[in-house]
């Protein structure tokens, strides 16, 4: 997996969007971040060290790891063999595009684990700061 791959499957794992990131790192757009994504271009080492901590990674790992399979192959070990079986049976084309999907599959709250953060959470707080409320509203968008 390539490095702009393993920043997308992080941000959406976390449930950021690219202008959130790109307002974080100090870029003025999220274009930035979707050349990133896109492969078109990666961050430079300073960048990508302030990356690293706002996605909560290993730098080196995003560089040099396949971590939507590595979290699969850990999370799906003794849950249902099935799907290991499945994706065994795919060339690398076909297990690229099983790992996409599975990672847009998380952005949808009717099927991921766990709770789901309130989408209009920062709307609803008195005194929440106009960044969380743009966050809300990338999230929003995202879904």
């Amino acid at each position: 997996m390539k490095l702009g791959e393993n920043i997308r499957y992080l941000r959406i794992k976390q449930g950021l969007s690219q202008d959130y990131i790109a307002e974080k790192l100090g870029y003025k757009s999220y274009t930035t971040i979707q050349k990133w994504e896109s492969g078109v271009s990666e961050p430079p080492i300073k960048k990508l060290t302030e990356l690293s901590v706002l996605l909560n990674a290993d730098m080196n790992d995003m560089a040099n790891k396949d971590l939507a399979l590595e979290e699969t192959n850990i999370t799906t070990r003794n849950k249902d063999p099935r799907i290991l079986e499945y994706y065994n049976q795919l060339n690398d084309i076909g297990r690229h595009e099983a790992t996409k999907r599975v990672g847009e599959l998380t952005c949808l709250p009717q099927y991921r684990a766990g709770s789901w953060p309130l989408l209009n959470a920062a709307h609803e707080i008195p005194g929440a700061s106009e960044e969380d409320k743009r966050h809300d509203d990338d999230m929003k968008r995202i879904l």
